[in-house]
């Protein structure tokens, strides 16, 4: 088996050097290493480069180093017929929750509104709704939305969740399929979409 690393804005040699140490006689390449294409089997990629899948001819699975897959998606050359498969895990779970919980408690506490004041020296006084008082709409109820859920339930906003498929989660109020989509949307305060953007969700928001 050869694994090669297609890491953009990344250590590729930190990866690499871990992966040999994970998988004792498989070999590892980089991007700049000699090595033949044909012979390469799995690719664990970041922001592909337009020759990313050249030569590419015996792949059995695309590994995405993310949760979002947007970018091979759209990749041009792609191989058809071949899994992409998502990374997931705690770390990533979870720095994906703090910037759910910055930006809902951000624009609940009315921030951008206080950062216009303070630059037109306007100093009127507002008062930010209680979080029991404001409803925040979660699109997207896999692990990374499940988790944002569990986080927000904390500060006591009233929850609700839009997915494909019926899911039931405790203390959230659910809709699914495009049916009930806008009676979730119509009850939102704050909305988070934690949606996997594919052909399918493309532009489901719009003005």
């Amino acid at each position: 088996m050869t694994l090669l690393l297609h890491l953009a804005d990344f250590n590729e040699r930190s990866w690499a050097d871990r992966f040999a140490a994970a998988l004792p006689g498989r070999r590892v390449v980089l991007r700049t290493d000699d090595y033949d294409p044909k012979e390469v089997e799995y690719i664990f990629i970041w922001k592909p480069k337009p020759d990313a899948f050249d030569g590419l001819t015996n792949l059995k699975a695309v590994l995405s180093l993310g949760a979002g897959v947007d970018a091979l998606l759209r990749h041009p050359h792609l191989p058809k017929d071949v899994p992409v498969v998502r990374f997931m895990d705690e770390d990533l779970t979870q720095r994906m929750s703090d910037y759910v919980l910055a930006e809902v408690t951000r624009h609940h506490r009315l921030g951008t509104r206080f950062k216009r004041d303070q630059a037109a020296k306007r100093w009127v006084q507002l008062y930010p709704s209680p979080a029991w008082d404001v409803s925040v709409g979660v699109m997207g109820l896999g692990q990374l939305g499940q988790d944002a859920i569990r986080h927000l339930k904390v500060f006591g906003y009233k929850l609700r969740g839009w997915s494909r498929t019926e899911k039931q989660i405790d203390g959230v109020e659910a809709f699914h399929g495009g049916d009930q989509l806008d009676a979730f949307l119509a009850g939102t305060d704050i909305l988070v979409n934690l949606l996997p953007l594919t052909p399918e969700t493309e532009g489901i928001l719009n003005s």
